[in-house]
């Protein structure tokens, strides 16, 4: 008998920008020992800020969901999403048809989301700032195809020098968050 191989397991970070109402977002979708799967930059137009990191989540979700990850672990640093997404608040009005969207993808397909504080989103966060400056999508897809400010982020994740503070006051590094390298 033929044995499956293991889901390809990836983990999307994600977060949204709003500079004088103008809105745009940014993700990373690393593989289990933080390499870049992709990464992206997408100017949203006018609205507000939990429109963009709602449809930023989207944005990554739905290109995981396209290129075939079958397990994914997503990140975003707006609590009010992720509470959202997992139904355990209640969801704006003006942002409802974007995370019920989401809510389909992540429970057709099992995927997990949760909060994480914005010193563990700092490349996503980066992009998502830099999404001001493009009038289109931009989508890396390799650690060189990155603009250099996102490049030293990433590599700070991915060493274990980007630290932050769990909600118990522990300090802990990238490779040590969880027992699968995210």
């Amino acid at each position: 008998m033929e044995q499956a191989s293991p889901p390809h397991i990836v983990k999307l970070n994600s977060d949204g920008s709003c500079l004088r109402g103008i809105c745009g977002g940014g993700g990373v979708v690393r593989d289990n020992e933080g390499r870049i799967i992709c990464a992206y930059s997408i100017p949203l137009g006018p609205g507000a800020s939990n429109m963009a990191e709602a449809t930023s989540v989207l944005f990554g979700i739905k290109w995981c969901v396209n290129n075939g990850h079958s397990v994914i672990i997503g990140e975003a640093d707006s609590l009010l999403i992720t509470k959202c997404v997992r139904r355990e608040w209640k969801v704006p009005w003006r942002i409802l048809h974007i995370i019920n969207e989401i809510q389909e993808l992540v429970e057709k397909n099992g995927f997990e989301i949760k909060h994480c504080f914005r010193e563990a989103n700092r490349p996503a966060d980066k992009l998502a700032s830099m999404s001001h400056n493009f009038e289109s999508i931009h989508v890396f897809y390799s650690h060189t195809e990155l603009p250099n400010q996102v490049k030293g982020l990433v590599n700070m994740d991915k060493w274990g020098y980007s630290l932050f503070q769990d909600q118990n006051e522990q300090t802990i590094p990238y490779h040590l968050r969880s027992p699968i390298g995210f």
